[in-house]
């Protein structure tokens, strides 16, 4: 039996554990348990980035925000940076751009960017989430739903009415004037 390159490498990367991404199945009903927290009102993820990830600029007709948030569907951010910035949260020039949604980011036990608390000047530090923490579990759901549904993609008609569950009006809405 003759061994090609790509397989000795495939059996490499599986004996060592680092499987590429897009190698890794990710199910339906993680991608849906990430949905699910990615549009809850505990966590309002969709209030700065849309329901249809692209994000909300401030002076988008619906957003009540001060600065808005990017756009998922344009994010170049790896799995583990987009863990990163959901768990630490980020400020640039002194605006808090994403909040910190884990419980422990900052400390000994989940540095930041190589960092906790007491490295950062206090208007550098990230605010924490207005509402409940997330679990790392939980926000790797959310980043799997992401890269699944928005990074590199548009919003599709599966999607959005799955977001909607039972009210596609504003699918139909959406497809026809392509607004979020």
């Amino acid at each position: 039996m003759t061994l090609t390159k790509t397989m000795l490498m495939a059996a490499l990367l599986l004996l060592t554990g680092i499987v590429p991404i897009a190698a890794q199945q990710i199910d339906q009903a993680q991608i849906e348990k990430g949905q699910a927290i990615y549009k809850s009102r505990d966590y309002e993820c969709d209030s700065c980035h849309g329901w249809a990830g692209r994000g909300k600029p401030a002076d988008h007709p619906y957003s009540n925000l001060e600065y808005g948030g990017n756009s998922l569907v344009l994010s170049e951010m790896t799995r583990g940076e987009m863990i990163m910035m959901i768990s630490c949260g980020r400020i640039v020039r002194a605006v808090n751009i994403m909040p910190q949604y884990r419980g422990d980011a900052w400390t000994a036990s989940y540095r930041c960017w190589g960092k906790v608390t007491a490295d950062m000047p206090a208007d550098q530090r990230p605010l924490r989430a207005p509402s409940l923490m997330l679990s790392p579990a939980q926000i790797e759901l959310v980043v799997d739903y992401v890269q699944a549904v928005y990074q590199g993609k548009e919003m599709t008609w599966d999607w959005c009415s799955r977001y909607f569950d039972d009210f596609q009006r504003i699918c139909e809405v959406w497809m026809e004037r392509g607004i979020q």
